[in-house]
């Protein structure tokens, strides 16, 4: 077989070992097991990625910690969590439970590292260039809700490769196919039941 020929594997690792059970008891008992270890291996992680970024940080030049940051996968507001939670442990000499925002409510750890709170700087800016919607529906602007949504795209993606962001515009094209094709159904079935829609009283108000 000549080198162009050769089967090309597809990125990522091997499959783990996976047991069929043999029941749904069986299944389930190994989901929460499972569950349990996972939660367990995070907050191990979460412990120890903490406590480099703190040696990190102490280290560091007045500015400099956050470039060293940005050379890893996390960003500077889930760094901040994982340092507060190694000290939270390192006082209680034990490890802790991982709740990086017990305000929302208390979540398992494994669930606490994918949805880590919004940087509140972040969130006030957004707030703050959030379109003011006004009651007269003729103030609305399609270019200006269009500048908005870019705006929250390109924050959400200014450190994402470019290959990660082409991913992120064809799912977003998608999802916006599939919203308007659900509004022009939603539209049809109300006209059909005799109830005049949204576009229709717009229509009708603009006319006036």
């Amino acid at each position: 077989m000549s080198d162009d020929k050769l089967p090309v594997l597809p990125r990522g690792r091997r499959l783990p070992y996976w047991e069929k059970p043999r029941s749904a008891r069986e299944a389930i008992a190994k989901i929460n097991n499972a569950g349990r270890e996972w939660e367990k291996t995070t907050e191990d992680f979460i412990y120890r990625a903490g406590k480099w970024f703190v040696w990190l940080k102490e280290r560091s030049a007045h500015g400099d910690f956050e470039r060293l940051v940005n050379q890893t996968r996390f960003k500077i507001r889930t760094v901040r969590n994982f340092m507060k939670y190694a000290v939270e442990c390192d006082t209680s000499a034990r490890i802790m439970p991982y709740h990086p925002n017990p305000k929302v409510g208390v979540k398992p750890a494994t669930v606490a590292v994918l949805e880590a709170p919004e940087d509140p700087e972040y969130v006030k800016n957004l707030k703050a260039n959030r379109p003011q919607h006004d009651s007269e529906p003729l103030n609305w602007s399609a270019a200006e809700t269009a500048e908005q949504i870019f705006k929250i795209f390109e924050k959400l993606t200014e450190r994402r490769k470019i290959k990660e962001v082409e991913d992120v515009v064809n799912q977003l094209e998608e999802l916006l196919r599939e919203y308007v094709e659900s509004r022009r159904d939603n539209q049809s079935m109300i006209r059909g039941g005799g109830v005049v829609d949204d576009d229709a009283d717009f229509d009708e108000n603009e006319r006036r």
